[in-house]
């Protein structure tokens, strides 16, 4: 089993090696493809701090909890013309607010609208930002 496996593998690596486009291998088509995604999506992409408080069980040291509150900082992207931006869960558990930055430096403040741990996805609402065009 073990060597058909490995042989279904080399027939997979000599078949990308050989295919060529216009002097292109896949492995260059799949490169500049990526590299052209990621420039259209890079205006939508923000990013995205919140503080957050941890609730700790009564009777807690100031340590304690001093050591429960704390910010993150993550990435999201912008996915609506009205300013919703879609964030983790992980990064907006616990906040209420956030704020969110552009790439070229426009910052806005934001509301955390909901998360879905299950689904790790949280949702910020954010005042619209002109000319920037949400990810498709």
């Amino acid at each position: 089993m073990r060597a058909r496996h490995l042989i279904a593998a080399a027939l997979v690596l000599l078949g990308l090696s050989a295919v060529v486009h216009a002097g292109e291998s896949v492995l260059e088509r799949l490169d500049k493809e990526i590299r052209d995604l990621a420039g259209a999506a890079a205006p939508a992409v923000v990013k995205v701090s919140v503080d957050r408080e941890i609730r700790l069980p009564e009777g807690m040291d100031e340590k304690a909890q001093f050591l429960s509150k704390g910010s993150r900082v993550g990435t999201g992207f912008l996915v609506d013309e009205r300013g919703l931006i879609l964030t983790t869960h992980r990064l907006a558990e616990g906040a209420a607010e956030a704020r969110v930055e552009f790439p070229d430096g426009v910052k806005r403040q934001g509301v955390v609208l909901g998360s879905s741990p299950f689904f790790n996805v949280a949702v910020v609402s954010i005042e619209p930002v002109e000319g920037v065009k949400p990810l498709k």
